[in-house]
């Protein structure tokens, strides 16, 4: 149905682990969680949940137990919440799959932990707040494994995105707003069918950091209508698409080889 504040302050502080929910509203609406929640199995089917700055706390009553599904279409948007079984701190603070088919958005400058003993990021995963953020890990406390594999990565907003551990892409990684990115201390690894685009609210250059000058994309997608400009010589194995009205330049002194 409609957009609807789903709880308010002081309501399901103490829920019962193991029940099920289904959160199911119109394409374009937003159930919000304005406390902390907890349930054993939740599936977002469609629309969008926005847990602002609240913990998802996913909780059959044992660890590696419990999923959270967002299906093709929904979205769960997540402030400075964490997404895992409890709201203590214990090696054993995961639950049992996430599986995303749709969207994962983080809003906020500080990211929670997701705590989860399997992680399917099938879907998108959105960081898109205005300044610095974090890639989101388990964190000191959840247990689990980190969320190091993407399907796509979408980097927007503003400020530096940092790597929370060794990542891999394998769908599209996406520079857009004038986000940047920043490896930190690990790695950021592409698959054989990936492809990083560049698709900025202002004029971008390419970096060492997300395009090296080997292992890098499999393909390049261009769609900055206020230009890409090479820092250097690159190579690439896949495509290059140039979508309408966006423009690359490549210097006299650069080469861009496809092959």
């Amino acid at each position: 149905g409609n957009s609807r504040n789903v709880t308010s302050s002081g309501e399901w502080g103490a829920n019962p682990p193991s029940w099920k929910i289904e959160f199911a509203l119109s394409s374009g609406q937003t159930a919000t969680l304005n406390t902390a929640f907890k349930a054993g199995y939740v599936t977002i089917t469609s629309g969008t949940l926005d847990i602002l700055n609240n913990d998802l706390r996913v909780d059959v009553g044992s660890a590696g137990v419990g999923t959270l599904t967002i299906s093709t279409g929904a979205t769960l948007r997540v402030g400075s919440g964490n997404v895992q079984r409890t709201g203590t701190s214990s090696s054993t603070n995961h639950f049992g799959t996430l599986t995303l088919d749709g969207t994962l958005t983080y809003t906020s400058t500080s990211v929670g932990a997701i705590g989860a003993g399997t992680i399917s990021f099938s879907g998108s995963v959105e960081y898109l707040a205005a300044g610095n953020q974090t890639l989101v890990t388990k964190g000191g406390n959840s247990g689990g494994t980190n969320a190091s594999t993407y399907t796509n990565l979408k980097l927007s907003g503003s400020g530096t995105k940092t790597l929370g551990s060794n990542t891999s892409v394998n769908g599209t990684l996406t520079l857009a707003g004038t986000a940047s990115l920043s490896l930190g201390s690990f790695t950021l690894s592409y698959g054989s069918a990936s492809t990083l685009e560049y698709n900025g609210s202002s004029a971008q250059t390419t970096t060492d950091i997300e395009f090296p000058s080997s292992a890098g994309p499999k393909n390049l997608t261009i769609s900055n209508p206020l230009g890409v400009s090479f820092h250097n010589s690159r190579t690439i194995e896949g495509n290059v698409k140039v979508n309408d009205g966006a423009t690359i330049n490549i210097p006299a002194s650069k080469t861009l080889t496809v092959q």
